[in-house]
């Protein structure tokens, strides 16, 4: 296990802050605040721009703060370290939808090698290497109308 310094927890908060920004969100509404303390990201629930006539009880607004927590943690992953998630970690405060601590340094992640074909023609260029870690699911989803061939 290495150590981290400042300024790397520093590059790695702002690196996941930026990822969830673009995360997806219902009509592009954005509905999430962050706070940063130390190595802790706080991430809120803006009610100010929930749709309140499209989404009434808040529940595309959750989801959508879902996502945003779902690229800080890939992004830390990614940088290293093993993020540690405490989801509504104050009953009083309900806005506050979870804390993302920096934990224990770890392995980056690579990113994986593009193992499904480049071509729209996959009825022509066959199903993925058996060396992809995604073979199998990317076998199983098979959202083409073109027939294809079964692995052999």
């Amino acid at each position: 296990m290495s150590t981290r310094t400042a300024a790397e927890s520093t590059l790695a908060i702002r690196a996941s802050l930026e990822a969830a920004t673009w995360a997806p969100s219902v009509h592009n509404s954005q509905p999430w605040s962050f706070a940063v303390s130390g190595d802790e990201i706080s991430v809120r629930a803006d009610t100010a721009r929930k749709l309140r006539h499209a989404d009434p009880e808040g529940r595309q607004l959750l989801i959508s703060c879902g996502a945003a927590l779902f690229n800080i943690r890939t992004v830390l992953r990614h940088r290293g370290y093993e993020p540690v998630v405490q989801v509504l970690p104050d009953p009083d405060r309900p806005a506050l939808l979870a804390t993302v601590r920096l934990g224990r340094a770890s392995r980056p992640t690579s990113t994986p090698r593009r193992c499904t074909p480049r071509s729209s023609d996959v009825a022509r260029t066959g199903p993925p290497s058996p060396t992809c870690p995604y073979r199998i699911g990317w076998w199983r989803r098979w959202s083409s109308r073109r027939p294809r061939k079964e692995p052999g």
